[in-house]
């Protein structure tokens, strides 16, 4: 709606009254880094998650200095990484070297990080990795956040592939924010946003 405004129709003024309605479920975006090809050992991103939203989305793609590493992350809060061994990940990826109709799966329980992709090779023209993850209630101190993920990633032999997932925190706390980093090495490239979705 558009409050107290008006229109022309042929030569006539036209009110159209009302009030002004706020949107809502927006995504709003709450984070951006730009391309970075500065070589860093880790991206860490605080005070990102709140009260003023229940979940979040995340796009982005980031590129391993090294080759045959998995990316990973870390929840974290206001004293740092949460490295308890909370985090329990299960994937499902195949890629174009794989013979049709095959999928590989990846599960861990008890670990202290998250999981989002199979060993990704360090082209950084072809980029390691990219990721689409729906965060769940990282803020909530009353329910586990939990993501869901659907990723491309690029394997250690350069063949393209997809990584489908799920990854749950079970420490049932507040987070505030995320660190993504590669198993080994540093992160060579990164271009990051985050979205909250606006409360209804």
């Amino acid at each position: 709606k558009l409050a107290n405004s008006s229109i022309t129709l042929n030569g006539s003024a036209v009110s159209l009254g009302g009030s002004a309605t706020t949107p809502s479920g927006d995504l709003v975006r709450l984070y951006s880094l730009a391309d970075n090809t500065s070589s860093v050992t880790n991206i860490t991103i605080d005070n990102v998650f709140s009260a003023d939203y229940d979940d979040y989305l995340v796009l982005g793609d980031l590129t391993s200095a090294s080759t045959a590493q998995n990316l990973r992350y870390k929840f974290r809060d206001g004293s740092g990484d949460r490295a308890d061994s909370e985090y329990d990940h299960r994937m499902l990826f195949a890629t174009t070297g794989t013979s049709s109709g095959t999928q590989n799966s990846i599960s861990a329980t008890g670990q202290d990080y998250g999981r989002l992709t199979d060993s990704s090779n360090n082209d950084t023209t072809r980029v390691s990795a990219r990721i689409a993850l729906h965060i769940f209630n990282p803020y909530s101190a009353s329910r586990r956040a939990s993501i869901t993920m659907t990723n491309r990633h690029l394997s250690s032999g350069a063949d393209v592939g997809y990584t489908f997932g799920v990854n749950d925190y079970k420490n049932a706390t507040q987070l505030t924010g995320i660190k993504f980093y590669w198993a080994s090495g540093n992160v060579s490239q990164s271009r990051i946003n985050i979205y909250g979705y606006k409360k209804a």
